[in-house]
C-alpha cells in the first residue's frame, strides 16, 4: 500500500476543499470553473494551458 501518496493526496483534497469553500459563495459556476483552472495551473508546469484560460488583453487565441 501506498501509505504517502494517499496521505499526500488526502491533504491535497482537504486544502483545495477548503479553497472551494471559501468561494463558495460565488453563484456563477463558471467563476468555481475558473478558480479550479487556476487551481490546476498552479500544480502544472509553467504556462501549459494559461493562454486557453486566460482572458488577458493581447494573449490567447487571436480574435
Amino acid at each position: 500500500m501506498h501509505l504517502n501518496q494517499s496521505i499526500k493526496t488526502h491533504l491535497l483534497i482537504k486544502q483545495q476543499s477548503h479553497m472551494m469553500m471559501q468561494f463558495g459563495q460565488m453563484r456563477n459556476g463558471s467563476d468555481r470553473i475558473r478558480m479550479l483552472h487556476e487551481l490546476a495551473e498552479l500544480r502544472l508546469p509553467s504556462g501549459t494551458c494559461t493562454k486557453s484560460s486566460r482572458k488577458d488583453p493581447g494573449g490567447g487565441v487571436p480574435s
